[in-house]
């Protein structure tokens, strides 16, 4: 592990049932091959960055891989820290399939800051932000970083089962490839 980080997950719907809601967790930077890996490192990961670097530390290239609770994922390849991709993948059945991410991954230092906006009929319809800070690694913060990995994909969930039990129509899935 390269570096633990302190955060908060935060999702803003702007599309009808507008929302918000907020989580801490932690979340773990590691060094991989030619880069640098942003991830739980068990339990679910709707977001793994990783971060390809040149000789001299700078970004080469940005790949964001998403994945959905039904075990699909899709990578995104980024030519930087930003860029902007059509959706390709069913994330959430309370949202249409089209549109497009702006994401933001800067290379995280002392600050952790991520930022995806999801681009829907011209508007914005989603925006997801991780932010914290890097924290010291002791035995305490390490368990408590893997307990909120694992309780990432139950929030996932339990936010879904309040959008249905609100009637929030479900896009269906098998429209999708």
């Amino acid at each position: 592990m390269r570096a633990l980080y302190r955060a908060t997950l935060t999702h803003h719907r702007l599309v009808e049932p507008q929302g918000t809601f907020s989580h801490h967790t932690y979340i773990w930077l590691s060094s991989v091959d030619g880069g640098l890996r942003l991830a739980n490192p068990r339990g679910f990961n709707p977001l793994t960055v990783y971060w390809y670097l040149r000789p001299d530390g700078t970004v080469d290239s940005v790949v964001a891989e998403v994945h959905n609770t039904y075990g699909e994922r899709h990578s995104y390849r980024l030519s930087g820290e930003r860029g902007t991709v059509s959706k390709e993948l069913y994330v959430s059945p309370f949202l249409d399939m089209e549109g497009t991410y702006d994401i933001r991954v800067p290379v995280p230092d002392s600050r952790l800051s991520i930022m995806v906006t999801l681009t829907q009929e011209g508007g914005p319809s989603l925006v997801a932000t991780l932010r914290g800070q890097r924290v010291r690694a002791t035995p305490w913060s390490l368990a408590k970083a893997t307990w909120s990995a694992l309780l990432v994909g139950a929030l996932i969930r339990w936010h879904g089962i309040a959008l249905w039990l609100r009637q929030v129509p479900v896009r269906p899935r098998e429209s999708v490839q």
